[in-house]
C-alpha cells in the first residue's frame, strides 16, 4: 500500500505537533522503530519513508540527485502557500534518525551513515547542508510565533562546532518513551512542579532513580566531561525542568498502557493526584507562626480537600485561594476545629503524607533535616517565609536544620554568605534556625543550600487563551529570572526592562503599550550575549465563540453526551438546548465594563452617559457602549425578552435633545463602535442601528 511524501510528512508532522503538546517542548526525536510504527497502520515501512524521501513531494515536478536540495526546495515550496503544517518535517525526522542509528551522542561518520540510509553508500549528500538551518529556524518560528505554541513549541539546539550536524543531533537528547517516564521519575524522586530543585540537586535524583526510567546514554550525557556535551547537557537539564514545570501530578493511563514498563505499571501513586505540602513561616513578634499550604497546577475540587493521616483520628481541610496554584493554609478539624494546622506538630525529618479518597489527592511534606526559606513576596504570599528547594541570589532568607547539622551549617553561613545569625525558634525541640543574607556560594553537602547555576526565565501569573502561549491583553503574565544576579538585561522586542528594586525577587511587569496579537520576544542577555532560553509570547483581546458545533455536548451533570445517545436537554459549549428560558433579572449593570459607559434603552431618546448621569430608574438598558482608548465597544444587558423585540419606531422619549443624543450614540459613532459578535446580537444591533438611522426628533 505505502504512502505518498505527503502523507509521510502530515503523518510525522501531526504526531510531533498536536494540541496535547500545546505550550510544552517539542523534540523531534526519530528512529527506524518510531517511523516504521507510524506506517505500519497504511502498510508502509522505513524502506518506503527511504523511497517516497527521495522521490519528493508531487508539486516538485523536478528529478533531483541530492536529499537536501529535494528538502531545500520543498522548505521554499511550503514558503509560497499556507501548508497547515510545515512541508519539510519529514526530510528533518530523517536526519534525526541518521544520528540515533548507532545509539550514542556521536557526530562522527554522520554523513556515510545518512548516505547508508539512502542506499548511496557511494557517494555523501553534503551539496546543500548549509540550507537546512533555514529549515530548522523556520520550524521554530513556525511553532512559536504562526501557531502561538498551540500545537508545541520548538527549539533550535546545535550540539558541537558542527552547526549542520548539531542540529539533528541536538534532537536526540531523550526518547519518547523516556519522556512518558518522566511523571514515574518526578513521582519516585518527590519532585515538586511547584518549586523546582536545582541543576545540582536534579543530578543527584537522577543518579539515584535514573537508571529504571532512562537509557545509559541518556545519564552519560548528564555526567559527560567532554566539552561539546556540556551544552547538550544543560539543555536536557533545561527540558527535565520545564517538563516538571508543566506536570499535573497525574500519571496518565494512556502513558502507563503505551510506554510503561510492565514492572512499573504496577506503582500504586497513579492512582492519585500527587501535590507538596510547603512550610510557611509567619514572624509573631519573638516567635514564628508556621503553617502549610499546597501549591499545584491542577484544579482544586469545588469542595474543600479532606486530608487524613494514617493512623490517626485528625483530619486537615483547605481549598482554593484567590493567589493562582496555592491553597489556603491546612486547618485542623478535630481536636482544634478551624484552628490553623501547626506544623511543628509533624516529624520534619521524616516528612509526612496526607490522603484525601474522595477526591484522590495525596499531599505530601518531604522529609528533609535542612530546610530553607526565601520571602513570602516571591510567591505573592502573606506569610513572611515560604520553604524553597534552594537558595538564590542577591536576597535574604533562613536555614532551618537538625542540631547534628548545625555546626557544618553555620559554619558555611559564616564564610559563604554577607550576614549570618542563630535566630531563636521555638516548638521544634532539636532544630535550630539562621538568618542570612546574599549566600554567594552553594554548600555542597546540603541540596537546600545550592544557589542556582545558570539564569532561567520564568512566566508566571497572567491570564492564558488555550493552551499556548496567548494571554489576554488585560492580564499578562509578569516575568521571573531565577538565578539572575544583578548584571543580567530582559528585553521585550528590544525594549528594555527594569525591575522594582523594592521587591527581593527579580520580578519584571511587561510594558502597557505593547503591540496586540504581535510575536513577543523576551531575552536575557549579560555583557551582551544571550544566557538563557528565550520566550515567545502574544497578548491578544477577548474574544467569544460564535460556532459551537464542534464541542461535546453534555447533560446536567456535565458528562459528555455519546452520540447515540438523545437526551431532552443538553449544554453544548455556552448555549443550553431543551430548557424553559425564564425571564433574566440582573443583579446590577456591568458597569465594570470601562471608566465611561453609554446605555441604551429600547426606546429612542432611553440613555445615561454613565458615571456623569444616574443609572436609570424607570426604564431598563438594553444595550451598554463602554468607552476604551481609540473606540467603543457595544455590550449587550437586557433581557431575554428584549432579544425578541426590536427598537420602538412609534414611542420616543418627550425631549427632542434626548431623541438626538439617543441616535447619535448609536448611529453617529456607528463607525468607531465595535460590533458585537454573537450572531444573535449582532443582528440586534444592526436592527437598533437603522432605526436610529431614520429616527427624527
Amino acid at each position: 500500500m505505502g504512502l505518498s511524501y505527503s502523507g509521510w510528512n502530515d503523518l510525522i508532522s501531526r504526531y510531533y505537533f498536536n494540541e496535547k503538546m500545546a505550550g510544552r517542548e517539542v523534540v523531534l526525536f526519530a528512529n527506524t522503530d518510531l517511523i516504521e510504527s507510524l506506517g505500519k497502520p497504511f502498510e508502509a515501512d522505513f524502506n518506503d519513508f527511504i523511497r517516497k524521501l527521495k522521490i519528493g513531494p508531487i508539486y516538485l515536478s523536478k528529478k533531483y540527485k541530492d536529499i537536501y536540495q529535494i528538502a531545500y526546495d520543498t522548505y521554499k515550496y511550503g514558503k509560497k502557500y499556507n501548508f497547515p503544517y510545515p512541508p519539510y518535517l519529514a526530510y528533518l525526522a530523517l536526519f534525526v534518525c541518521t544520528a540515533t542509528i548507532d545509539g550514542n551522542f556521536d557526530d562522527k561518520a554522520y554523513y556515510p551513515r545518512l548516505a547508508k540510509l539512502l542506499g548511496e553508500e557511494d557517494r555523501y549528500p553534503k551539496a546543500r547542508t548549509s540550507d537546512m538551518k533555514y529549515l530548522w529556524e523556520d520550524l521554530e518560528k513556525w511553532s512559536k510565533d504562526i501557531r502561538g505554541e498551540e500545537f508545541g513549541k520548538f527549539a533550535k539546539r546545535i550540539r558541537g562546532g558542527n552547526i549542520h550536524i548539531g542540529i539533528p543531533l541536538s534532537q536526540t537528547i531523550i526518547s519518547e518513551k523516556e519522556r512518558a517516564n518522566l511523571p514515574f521519575f518526578f513521582s519516585k524522586a518527590d519532585l515538586d512542579p511547584g518549586d523546582l530543585p536545582s541543576d545540582e540537586a536534579l543530578k543527584a535524583k537522577l543518579k539515584l532513580y535514573g537508571d529504571q526510567y532512562f537509557q545509559k546514554r541518556t545519564l552519560g550525557l548528564i555526567d559527560s566531561s567532554r566539552s561539546d556535551h556540556k551544552y547538550l547537557s544543560e539543555a536536557l537539564l533545561d527540558f527535565i525542568l520545564e517538563e516538571l514545570e508543566n506536570w499535573d501530578g497525574k500519571i496518565s493511563s494512556t502513558i502507563v498502557e503505551r510506554y510503561v514498563e510492565p514492572t512499573l505499571k504496577s506503582e500504586r501513586h497513579s492512582e492519585f493526584t500527587k501535590v507538596y505540602l510547603r512550610i510557611c513561616l509567619t514572624e509573631d513578634f519573638a516567635r514564628y507562626i508556621i503553617s502549610l499550604r499546597i501549591k499545584t497546577k491542577e484544579e482544586y475540587p469545588d469542595n474543600d480537600l479532606e486530608f487524613k493521616v494514617e493512623g490517626r483520628e485528625t483530619k486537615f481541610t483547605c481549598s482554593e485561594t484567590n493567589q493562582p496554584e496555592w491553597s489556603r493554609r491546612l486547618e485542623e478539624q478535630v481536636s482544634k476545629p478551624n484552628e490553623v494546622a501547626d506544623d511543628s506538630q509533624f516529624n520534619w525529618l521524616e516528612g509526612l503524607e496526607l490522603r484525601d479518597e474522595d477526591n484522590k489527592w495525596l499531599a505530601k511534606l518531604r522529609p528533609s533535616s535542612v530546610r530553607v526559606f526565601l520571602p513570602g513576596n516571591f510567591e505573592g504570599l502573606n506569610e513572611d517565609w515560604v520553604e524553597s528547594q534552594h537558595l538564590e541570589y542577591g536576597c535574604k532568607f533562613l536555614v532551618a536544620c537538625h542540631d547534628l547539622h548545625k555546626d557544618q551549617i553555620s559554619e558555611w553561613g559564616q564564610s559563604n554568605t554577607e550576614s549570618f545569625e542563630e535566630k531563636k525558634i521555638y516548638g521544634l525541640p532539636n532544630w535550630s534556625l539562621f538568618f542570612g543574607k546574599n549566600a554567594y556560594n552553594s554548600c555542597s553537602k546540603y541540596e537546600a543550600l545550592s544557589l542556582p547555576q545558570k539564569v532561567r526565565l520564568r512566566l508566571k501569573g497572567g491570564v492564558k487563551v488555550g493552551r499556548g502561549n496567548q494571554y489576554l491583553n488585560f492580564a499578562p503574565p509578569y516575568l521571573v529570572l531565577e538565578g539572575a544576579q544583578g548584571d543580567e538585561s530582559l528585553t521585550v522586542n528590544g525594549i528594555k526592562l527594569f525591575t522594582d528594586q523594592e521587591e527581593d525577587i527579580r520580578r519584571y511587569t511587561l510594558p502597557e503599550n505593547l503591540e496586540i496579537g504581535e510575536t513577543l520576544t523576551v531575552e536575557v542577555t549579560k555583557a551582551g550575549e544571550k544566557i538563557c532560553n528565550i520566550r515567545t509570547i502574544k497578548l491578544v483581546e477577548p474574544f467569544l465563540i460564535e460556532d459551537f458545533s464542534q464541542i461535546p455536548k453534555r447533560n446536567h451533570q456535565g458528562n459528555i453526551i455519546k452520540e447515540i445517545q438523545a437526551p431532552r436537554s443538553f449544554a453544548q459549549g455556552a448555549i443550553v438546548y431543551g430548557c424553559e428560558l425564564h425571564d433574566h433579572v440582573p443583579i446590577g449593570l456591568p458597569t465594570y465594563l470601562s471608566h465611561r459607559i453609554i446605555f441604551l434603552g429600547a426606546t429612542p431618546g432611553q440613555f445615561v452617559n454613565w458615571p456623569d448621569d444616574e443609572l436609570p430608574r424607570d426604564w431598563n438598558p438594553v444595550w451598554g457602549i463602554a468607552k476604551f482608548k481609540q473606540n467603543w465597544e457595544v455590550n449587550f444587558c437586557g433581557s431575554v425578552e428584549d432579544l425578541k423585540k426590536n427598537p420602538s419606531t412609534k414611542e420616543k422619549v418627550d425631549c427632542r435633545k434626548k431623541i438626538k443624543k439617543w441616535r447619535e450614540y448609536i448611529w453617529g459613532i456607528r463607525r468607531t463602535v465595535k460590533d458585537p459578535t454573537l450572531p444573535i446580537l449582532k443582528e440586534l444591533w444592526i436592527t437598533y442601528k437603522e432605526v436610529a438611522k431614520n429616527v427624527r426628533s
